[in-house]
């Protein structure tokens, strides 16, 4: 995955990226916590890195929980297989210098991939979609999201809650979390929803399931194109048709990430974001550099 990953890479985005420091992001309201305790994340794992052949993967596992363990591990291999240039991908949105696609899988549910292009370092986004406490700043359905466990430098345990809205009950998610990077600075994160015991169901809420979710960022120039990958079944009572046009809508998700960082970073001219691409550059991109 990565070898070909790499050796493509280069033909589009070939300038390093520059290191930057932490992003500051502006704060929201404090939302009342979930009925359990949560745990505080690790200080600044980012500086706890290692080479792709360091990786958890490599030495034997990355929660010490067999089946965590191998979920993530499947996921890793599933961003190679369902980011192929060769899929049935079929472009459902292109808005805000986001490119969407979907593909209809064996599930009911549709994959989803949201592409684009953010004037920032993969450390930088990276940091931004670790920090579940302040998901709802760039996820405006999430009202709340708090690491639960962490279990090493590159893997953890978290809960996010999600609204309820045009009559839809409130949903949460319980997820397992790895992340790792290359020796090129392309970062990879990976989530799945698992049952564990220190994340009780909350009641009032409908425990969604979070099939597969993978985000591939790889440094670009003066940033980082990213790519974010997406299958949720939302559960309950809600009708296929619904959940896959919320999900279709999601991805635009890293349009609020893009603002957020250059903002931060004072990428921001007049209002208007310089670093967003066109349809066609972020289709050539995707299928040079997306394996």
């Amino acid at each position: 995955f990565l070898s070909r990953y790499i050796l493509k890479s280069a033909r589009c985005c070939h300038k390093p990226t520059s290191p930057k420091g932490r992003v500051s992001i502006m704060g929201r309201p404090d939302v009342q916590a979930p009925p359990f305790e949560a745990h505080q994340s690790a200080n600044n794992p980012l500086a706890q890195f290692a080479a792709a052949e360091k990786s958890p993967a490599a030495t034997g596992g990355w929660t010490g929980v067999e089946e965590y363990d191998e979920i993530l591990r499947r996921i890793f291999d599933f961003l190679e297989e369902q980011c192929d240039e060769d899929g049935d991908w079929r472009v459902t949105t292109h808005a805000k210098g986001v490119n969407v696609q979907a593909r209809h899988v064996a599930a009911p549910v549709k994959l989803v991939k949201g592409q684009g292009f953010i004037r920032a370092s993969p450390t930088e986004v990276l940091e931004m979609i670790r920090n579940a406490s302040k998901r709802p700043e760039w996820d405006s359905m999430c009202d709340y999201g708090s690491i639960v466990k962490t279990y090493g430098p590159n893997s953890d345990l978290i809960y996010l809650s999600y609204q309820g809205k045009l009559g839809v009950c409130a949903r949460d998610l319980s997820l397992v979390r790895a992340w790792k990077e290359y020796d090129d600075g392309t970062v990879v994160l990976v989530a799945h929803s698992v049952d564990d015991k220190d994340v009780p169901k909350v009641a009032g809420k409908v425990r969604a399931e979070l099939r597969d979710c993978g985000y591939v960022i790889r440094p670009c120039g003066e940033g980082s194109m990213l790519m974010y990958v997406i299958q949720l079944d939302m559960k309950g009572y809600v009708p296929l048709f619904f959940t896959n046009l919320i999900q279709t809508q999601h991805p635009l998700i890293l349009s609020v990430m893009r603002r957020l960082l250059e903002d931060a970073d004072g990428g921001d001219v007049d209002g208007e974001h310089t670093s967003e691409m066109p349809l066609h550059e972020l289709e050539s991109g995707a299928k040079r550099n997306f394996r």
